[in-house]
């Protein structure tokens, strides 16, 4: 399914029909990267979110895989994904993980600081 779809939103779309088979597999096909969309349609319960500008030879592994339950996300939104959380990491005030590090303690002091601060989740 495309985001855009004419005068609908594809995410919508995506959230009706999971509403009415909430066990049907929708792998999103779509010339967006922006991390706002990506997350929308993994949220809505998209089960792939591929780029249009993807080697049209993968696509039918990636259409057998998600049928097959798996979930595919490609490297190069897994990464816009993964810039994006990292931010939110570190905007959540985990800085501090950052100075231990780089302060040369070990994963256990880390750990045993982090039980210590109550910040063990």
């Amino acid at each position: 399914m495309d985001l855009r779809l004419p005068g609908s939103n594809g995410t919508d779309t995506l959230i009706e029909i999971r509403g009415e088979f909430p066990k049907a597999r929708i792998i999103m096909l779509t010339t967006s990267d922006s991390e706002g969309d990506i997350q929308r349609a993994l949220r809505a319960g998209a089960s792939g979110y591929l780029l249009k500008s993807m080697p049209k030879n993968e696509l039918l592994g990636v259409i057998r895989s998600v049928h097959a339950g798996h979930r595919h996300i490609p490297p190069e939104v897994a990464a816009r994904l993964a810039d994006t959380w990292a931010m939110t990491i570190l905007r959540r005030g985990n800085w501090r993980f950052l100075r231990l590090i780089r302060d040369g303690y070990r994963n256990k002091q880390i750990a045993e600081s982090t039980i210590d601060c109550g910040d063990h989740r």
